[in-house]
Parts: C-alpha cells; structure tokens; sequence
C-alpha cells in the first residue's frame, strides 16, 4: 500500500468537490449565455446528506421553454463537468414557469435545494409552502346541507 504524500494527509479528500457547483454554474452559463433564470442544486448533496455513491443533482431553469438541443447541450455539460472532477451529474431543465409547479419534485427542488445561480425567492417561504397540504375546494352542490370543508393548518407559536 503507497504512502499518502503530505499534500494527501493535509487536504481532506472532498476539498476540490467542493468547487463543482460554481464550475458547473459557470460552464452552464457560458454554454447558454443569457437563456437562464435559475441553477438549483438538490438532492442528497444539497441537503448535507451524500453518501460515497452520491451523484450530483442540478435542476437548470431556463428562460423559454427549453427542447431537445437545450437537453443535448446540458448533458454535454454534465458529462465534462463530471469527468473533470471524477463524478455523475445529472441535470433536468425546466422552463421558468417550472419553478412554481407544485409537482413532488418542483416542491422538493424549491423547499430543500441550494439556489446557486438566479432570483432568491421561494414561493411559500412566507405563508403555506409545498410541504402543506393544499386548501381543499368547495364542491358544488345542490344539497342544503352541503358545507365545503376548510383546511386546517396548525399555527407555529
């Protein structure tokens, strides 16, 4: 078994993984120069969980609709990206409007990702966020005795 050098002993192991989100902001911007709203990192890694195994997730928002070649283009990215620092990225886009979807995993994007390039604001941050439930709806009725029933949420004091 070598040695480990004192460069190996004094540096922790992770130390340059630390910079991929900011290479990957980087590369993603130069690759689409004025086409994008917002980066967010998310997943195990952004929530301080990773294991060895861990890959990273990026949720890329783009100012129009995005299509196959924005997709092709942003799986380059993650390839190089990857392959420099020696691990998988995997990207989804979304166009802008993906950012308010109230969908398990927009909601997931929003309430537990790192933003790291773009706008700060999260919807829900004040008032109800996506981890409460939504207001139920009155339906219609002709019964006289329908009455809609109202959410209740629990106050934080």
């Amino acid at each position: 078994m070598p040695i480990p050098s004192a460069l190996d002993v004094r540096r922790p192991p992770d130390r340059r993984k630390q910079d991929l989100p900011a290479r990957y902001r980087a590369r993603v911007l130069a690759v689409f120069p004025g086409q994008i709203e917002r980066i967010v990192m998310f997943g195990l890694r952004a929530r301080g969980e990773p294991h060895a195994e861990s890959d990273w997730d990026f949720a890329v928002f783009f100012r129009h609709p995005p299509g196959e070649a924005e997709s092709s283009k942003l799986a380059e990215v993650d390839w190089e990206v990857g392959q420099s620092f020696g691990c998988l990225i995997q990207s989804l886009d979304f166009p802008r409007e993906g950012w308010l979807a109230r969908s398990a995993l927009a909601c997931n994007v929003r309430d537990h990702g790192l933003i790291i390039y773009g706008p700060n604001d999260v919807p829900g941050s004040s008032g109800r966020s996506c981890s409460m439930p939504a207001p139920l709806l009155p339906r219609r009725s002709d019964s006289p005795s329908f009455r809609p029933r109202r959410p209740t949420i629990a106050s934080k004091e």
